[in-house]
């Protein structure tokens, strides 16, 4: 998919991470995502054969983004985009991650925190930035990050939830990444505790 694609497809939408270090886990919690609404999927490569299942989700949900998630590496980014992955994320700003996604025209998100960072990962060509830990901030960070880079996107991801989701975008959010909010203390037992945190998610933002 095409990094244009993407972008429109990622506006203002929730990436949901996955990170299960169990595959099949990881595949039922991904299912039962997408089945409840969510567009934008990131297996992150903590999971077994990441690559994998990354493969697997595209065949079956061709129409739903998923990228590969904690690329900190050359490796693990090559492997990610010959699986088909539709963006690469990285927790922290790795030059050869983006300098490949570059090469192969795929949607890049590097982690950054401080404003030197957020630009130099900016400059290296990220297509947005990841501002993790979100935990560790308030929304309207983004709001006093876009008033010297006004021309630079943001997505926090962690710390993300139903109680401060509608702020992370009022503040300038173009995405939200939401990870543990989804899939803490899910099993193959009580899979159908995301339906309600998905529903839950949407009801906030509505």
């Amino acid at each position: 998919m095409s990094k244009y694609n993407v972008a429109e497809k990622i506006n203002k939408k929730i990436i949901a991470v996955v990170r299960c270090k169990d595959f099949t886990l990881a595949e039922k919690v991904s299912e039962k995502l997408i089945v409840n609404g969510i567009k934008a999927i990131e297996v992150t490569y903590t999971v077994k054969n990441a690559g994998n299942l990354i493969q697997k989700l595209k065949k079956r949900f061709p129409d739903i983004l998923v990228g590969a998630g904690t690329i900190v590496n050359l490796t693990d980014a090559k492997e990610a985009i010959e699986n088909g992955a539709d963006f690469i994320v990285s927790p922290c700003t790795v030059e050869e991650v983006c300098k490949i996604c570059k090469e192969k025209d795929i949607f890049c998100f590097l982690g950054a925190l401080t404003p030197t960072e957020v630009f130099r990962a900016y400059k290296l060509g990220a297509d947005v930035i990841k501002l993790f830990p979100g935990s560790s901030l308030k929304p309207s960070y983004i709001k006093e990050l876009k008033a010297p880079f006004p021309y630079i996107d943001f997505m926090p991801t962690g710390g993300v939830n139903k109680s401060n989701i509608r702020e992370w975008f009022e503040n300038g959010a173009v995405a939200v990444g939401l990870g543990g909010y989804f899939t803490n203390n899910i099993n193959e037992n009580n899979l159908n505790e995301i339906d309600k945190r998905v529903r839950d998610i949407f009801d906030a933002l509505n």
